[in-house]
């Protein structure tokens, strides 16, 4: 059983994830969703989705027990005519990026295509005419604009964050993320379990450390999908649940070392207002009558309000805002 988790973004809010929750998915691809839903899929190995709806990569093990490796019409050129020949397998990876660019490998091969310039240089340099001088890969992703980030097996790492043509930040959740990691003077980047940037996007990405860390940014109403993903990474979650004390049936809190037969009584008042024991009894008192208290609530409630409506800043408009800003989600450990 493969025990791989993974998220794929894709183009128009679409993704597939597969985590200790299962396989989830909302592909507009109808041969994908076609593929997914005929019953012939039996456990998926990895999955990827391009910029265009119908690239897609889906490697699975089929219910007759046999491994195979699909791919959408609309997939990279020289990533069909390699597909077509490789073994299938559940070691078998790939990622598809914006202008046809892609990646695949496995434990027979590895090849890439119209990847971003720095993100090439890196592979290159990693890899020596004696082999790979820092490991092969282990995790390569890309979004627009030349963001990428890859890990090797040893641990090596590259990124590099876009700019826009007036040197704004294209991706500043995710920059924003990297470099508080960064400044975590124990945290190293091989402790980095997963990550996927999306390449239709910009700004949009999961990144899970393996002490249970993970930070994403993802449009508000796909949150909880990512959310779900992230928690279920590594095993099944099972939210902690807070012990309460039970409640018996009289609306007291029950005491476990109460016994059912002790009889507790309590001392009545005899006529000259003490106590049978001899303490006084205390003096009546009358309680505030409701119309007082509600009297009392009203002024309260609006001293209140007006001080805190005063203490409330009043935000400015964006000058050019959004129609879609990604949500950044961040937890801290949850193991």
């Amino acid at each position: 059983m493969s025990t791989t988790s993974f998220f794929c973004f894709g183009p128009e809010d679409s993704y597939i994830s597969k985590s200790f929750a299962g396989l989830t998915y909302h592909v507009h691809s109808q041969s994908l969703h076609q593929l997914l839903t005929s019953g012939t899929v039996g456990e998926v190995h990895w999955a990827s989705l391009g910029p265009i709806i119908e690239s897609w990569v889906l490697s699975y093990k089929s219910v007759s027990g046999g491994n195979r490796i699909v791919r959408g019409v609309s997939t990279p050129p020289i990533l069909r005519i390699l597909l077509d020949t490789a073994t299938p397998g559940p070691h078998f990876r790939c990622f598809l990026g914006p202008d046809h660019s892609f990646i695949a490998w496995s434990p027979n091969f590895i090849r890439w295509n119209n990847l971003p310039l720095d993100l090439e240089v890196c592979l290159q340099s990693w890899l020596t005419p004696a082999g790979w001088k820092a490991g092969p890969p282990q995790l390569v992703t890309w979004g627009s604009s030349s963001t990428f980030f890859a890990l090797s097996t040893y641990g090596e790492i590259a990124y590099k964050f876009a700019l826009s043509m007036s040197l704004e930040m294209k991706w500043p959740i995710f920059q924003e993320t990297v470099e508080e990691w960064n400044a975590e003077g124990a945290f190293e980047w091989s402790d980095l379990a997963y990550i996927s940037l999306d390449a239709t996007t910009e700004d949009q990405f999961i990144a899970i450390r393996n002490d249970g860390t993970w930070a994403g940014s993802i449009e508000d109403t796909a949150s909880e999908t990512l959310e779900g993903f992230a928690l279920n990474f590594f095993r099944l979650y099972k939210p902690r649940s807070k012990s309460k004390a039970g409640i018996n049936t009289n609306g007291g809190t029950s005491n476990s070392n109460n016994n059912s037969n002790t009889n507790t009584q309590t001392p009545s008042p005899n006529q000259n207002g003490t106590l049978n024991n001899g303490t006084p009894h205390p003096p009546a008192t009358t309680p505030p009558s409701q119309t007082h208290l509600r009297t009392l609530y009203d002024q309260w409630n609006k001293d209140t309000t007006s001080r805190l409506a005063a203490a409330i800043p009043i935000p400015n408009p964006p000058s050019n805002p959004r129609t879609r800003t990604p949500k950044k989600l961040q937890v801290r450990n949850q193991n």
